[in-house]
């Protein structure tokens, strides 16, 4: 830090340099540089370099230092640099000075960086996936035994589900020539799961990296937080009955499910007779009551998929709609609902979610405010005004003065 003196030479230095000096100032963190300082100078902001681009830098470097280095090996410092320039050249520069052999190796690399084989991280997100408990174990504790660190391990499983999303939106990932041949495996090997999945996966990884920096035990709390995640992404009910889950969910378009009471089904047209207003709150209820003990992710699952039908908080029953059985994250939905209540879906062609029964309120009040006397006189004065939005404002009790 300067102090307030040299803080204003600084400044008066910049604003009348002398005449045979250049000044340059770099920074990895522009934000804390004062504004009266960025104002008087020019800026240029490196961005980080592609995969191609740098590859083809480094091994130009190599060849015109003299450096031997196989092409995994290059592969592997570009990845482990993200782009940067400088982190590429002091991986090569550690990488030469510490190579047992005349070549870079990849294992050397891998072992100076606290790296754990990327197959073996493969490995390990298969047996979370499958639920395979004692191989997260074993494969935790060699990963250990060879050095990897806690925290880098769980990073490259966050990048390995992150790759796992981006490869379902964008097939085209797998044709990637920096890919090796386990990565096009693997790529084969996870498109069997779904985004909801993979989400919930995801989560349960960030929850568990803020975990592991405030742990006293990073290797303990992996392993914990491992099994957590292994637990969640189980595709098993509690009582493991593949049958019962089956018949949860009817797949009849039109009519009642037939798993259901008649007491239920005389409740299913309830929403045609209540009014717009009433359908929001009875969502917001649902929410306001049970919304703590789901997930972000759930949450937006079930305003994006469902219709809420019936809810009664004391006899913790719950009827809803959804268009089909099939959508993404529906089975882990069954599961935590199916924790809190004694759970009806039926299947219908349509159904109105929240934000569209909000949308469709929106309209309803519009209509209304249209042909308001107050609006009229509006008309009167601007024939062309039209109402594009509106809101209710709730009024509490108001003083006069």
């Amino acid at each position: 830090m300067l102090s307030k003196s040299a803080f204003n030479a600084l400044l008066k230095t910049l604003e009348e340099p002398p005449p045979h000096s250049k000044f340059i100032f770099a920074t990895t963190e522009i934000s804390k540089v004062p504004i009266t300082i960025l104002s008087r100078c020019q800026r240029f902001d490196l961005r980080r370099i592609d995969k191609k681009t740098l590859f083809s830098f480094l091994e130009e470097i190599a060849k015109k230092e003299k450096i031997s280095i196989s092409k995994e090996a290059i592969n592997l410092i570009v990845r482990a640099s993200d782009g940067s320039v400088r982190d590429s050249l002091s991986i090569l520069d550690q990488s030469n000075i510490f190579k047992s052999q005349d070549e870079i190796q990849v294992e050397e690399i891998i072992n100076m960086l606290g790296f754990a084989k990327q197959s073996d991280l493969y490995n390990l997100s298969k047996y979370i996936l499958e639920n395979n408990l004692p191989e997260i174990i074993k494969m935790l504790n060699d990963m250990y035994q060879r050095g990897s660190e806690t925290s880098k391990i769980i990073e490259d499983l966050m990048n390995i589900v992150n790759w796992s999303c981006k490869l379902k939106i964008d097939k085209n990932l797998i044709n990637d020539e920096f890919n090796t041949e386990e990565d096009n495996q693997f790529a084969s090997y996870v498109t069997q799961y779904d985004h909801g999945k993979l989400n919930i996966f995801w989560q349960s990884l960030m929850k568990g990296y803020d975990e592991i920096k405030i742990s006293p035990h990073p290797h303990t709390t992996l392993e914990m937080v491992l099994l957590r995640c292994s637990f969640l992404l189980s595709d098993q009910s509690s009582d493991g009955s593949d049958e019962k889950k089956k018949s949860e969910i009817a797949p009849t378009p039109s009519k009642p499910s037939p798993i259901l009471d008649q007491a239920v089904q005389n409740k299913i047209d309830a929403p045609e007779s209540l009014s717009l207003k009433d359908r929001i709150a009875l969502h917001q209820k649902f929410f306001h009551f049970y919304g703590q003990n789901f997930s972000p992710l759930m949450a937006g699952i079930i305003m994006e998929n469902c219709e809420i039908i019936e809810f009664s908080e004391n006899e913790k029953q719950l009827l809803i709609h959804v268009v089909n059985e099939n959508f993404e994250g529906g089975e882990e939905l069954k599961n935590n609902l199916k924790n809190e209540f004694q759970l009806s879906i039926v299947v219908k062609e349509n159904i109105d979610t929240l934000e569209s029964i909000k949308m469709l309120y929106k309209k309803e009040l519009i209509a209304i405010e249209t042909q308001s006397e107050d609006f009229q006189k509006v008309l009167a004065k601007f024939p062309n005004a039209k109402i594009i939005d509106i809101e209710e404002v709730e009024r509490g009790d108001q003083n006069d003065g």
